[in-house]
């Protein structure tokens, strides 16, 4: 094996999210906390479909229909993941078509549907509006909101909490966006012989991933030998000595 460079900044890592946290986010992040009221819990839904005072959580995206310039063709703006949807009659238009196929078609956890939804002439986004399109739509949980007990703490100790949960999903971010750069570093430097250890493998079948990730674990392996450290100390100690070039 022949490690590719990797001490002292030779691995130079660009547009790195910085940890830091504006006094504004933090700001909006607590006002948002304080305004809701419910949060969504998954129920171990057994029934043949979802009804009416559930809230379904699903993965969506629309095509043009049908007699479009572009008919097939994925629309952008249209995809969505994890949308919380409330099945109750109130829904304003266009989400009272989507609560109306939801229910007449039955549909269940993992379950999708395809069906057209026609957008009101009103509609805010211009490009929608008058216009219908073809949306599937895969329901991914079935649940409840369910009502959140009010937070009475001092709002000086819920905003120190907010600010310590942003700050954490900003290092998370920054830590990953390193992280993805250095392998990819490694990996184009480095030389591996994956073949032998494949083939010694006879009962498994090795796609381009599998040897990929036995690459990469073979490189982390023989840095930790190399370094006389722990297996899961090496990637921070590889993130510590790349040159981080930061947004």
């Amino acid at each position: 094996m022949l490690l590719g460079p990797y001490r002292d900044g030779a691995i130079s890592t660009t547009d790195v999210p910085r940890a830091d946290v504006a006094d504004a986010a933090v700001d909006a992040a607590l006002k948002k906390k304080q305004a809701t009221t419910s949060k969504f819990e998954r129920i171990n839904f057994t029934g043949s479909g979802a009804r009416m005072g559930l809230t379904v959580k699903i993965e969506m995206e629309a095509r043009y229909p049908a007699g479009h310039a572009k008919a097939g063709q994925m629309v952008p703006g249209t995809k969505m993941a994890g949308y919380k949807l409330e099945l109750k009659e109130s829904q304003p238009e266009p989400w009272r078509q989507f609560v109306a196929a939801v229910i007449s078609k039955g549909m269940g956890q993992m379950e999708q549907k395809t069906f057209p939804v026609t957008f009101p002439e009103d509609y805010p986004k211009k490009d929608f509006a008058g216009g219908s399109l073809d949306f599937t739509v895969l329901v991914q949980e079935i649940g409840e909101m369910r009502p959140i007990e009010p937070d009475t703490r001092p709002e000086e100790v819920q905003r120190e909490e907010v600010a310590q949960q942003l700050h954490e999903q900003a290092e998370r971010a920054s830590r990953s966006a390193i992280e993805k750069q250095v392998k990819a570093a490694l990996m184009e430097s480095s030389q591996v012989d994956t073949e032998a250890k494949t083939k010694a493998v006879t009962w498994a079948k090795f796609g381009p991933e599998s040897e990929r990730a036995m690459k990469w674990n073979f490189i982390l392996e023989e840095i930790a030998r190399m370094e006389d450290m722990p297996f899961d100390e090496v990637i921070p100690f590889l993130c510590a000595e790349a040159d981080v070039q930061y947004k």
